[in-house]
């Protein structure tokens, strides 16, 4: 459990740009490589099959709750559940899709109080650009699996007395495990919903998103 302190919020301290940890980016690393690898056999695999490939774009929105992990004054934190992602799909006729995901999470908000007056000078915000790449394993009809490993660039802001400071990085450790009910709606429209859990490893925070997604799928024929 990570402690806060009132003259050094968390989020300040990203927007001073503290190094990446290096042991935390290796095993990012090489759990993107390992994942990468799984993608290269499956493409492999499912390659000589002769039926249509399938690809599948999805967009969705939702809400994004913040595990507030802070140990002391919590109140000082908001959630701002704002969420969005975007995902292109290889879908063949098997369980198992192959593609990549981008997405908007706005992590939280932190208070800024005066240490002397303890009133409110501003305010500093924390959101998540992540870059995945991503797989899909069918378990029903309806129910879908999916798991991703990749990066994110963090983007903090920090406004205080009418003056803002924008800072963004990179975190190389993260990652995003899902549940997707998907119901057809036509031969090429589904709609689905998804609940997610993201994990950034930089700063060692985590949440879950509820979302609503609609998907296309296009066919080509070899």
């Amino acid at each position: 459990m990570r402690k806060f302190r009132p003259h050094a919020p968390p989020i300040i301290q990203i927007a001073t740009g503290i190094g990446i940890r290096i042991e935390t980016a290796k095993k990012g690393m090489r759990g993107l490589l390992a994942l990468s690898l799984f993608c290269l056999v499956g493409m492999r695999t499912h390659g000589q099959d002769k039926r249509p490939n399938n690809f599948s774009i999805s967009g969705g929105m939702g809400v994004f709750y913040y595990v507030n992990t802070l140990k002391t004054q919590p109140d000082r934190v908001v959630n701002e559940p704002i969420a969005f992602s975007g995902r292109l799909m290889w879908e063949p006729e098997h369980r198992l899709s192959l593609g990549g995901e981008m997405g908007y999470y706005t992590i939280y908000k932190v208070k800024i109080d005066s240490l002397k007056s303890n009133s409110f000078i501003g305010e500093a915000k924390l959101s998540a650009i992540p870059v995945l790449l991503c797989f899909r394993m069918r378990i029903t009809r309806h129910i879908y699996f999916t798991g991703g490993q990749g990066l994110s660039i963090l983007v903090s802001r920090i406004t205080s007395f009418g003056n803002t400071v924008q800072n963004t990085q990179l975190s190389l450790a993260d990652a995003q495990l899902s549940v997707v009910y998907r119901i057809p709606i036509s031969a090429r429209l589904r709609i689905e919903s998804e609940i997610k859990y993201l994990h950034f490893g930089k700063t060692q925070d985590y949440g879950f998103s509820l979302q609503a997604v609609a998907t296309y799928i296009f066919r080509f024929r070899k």
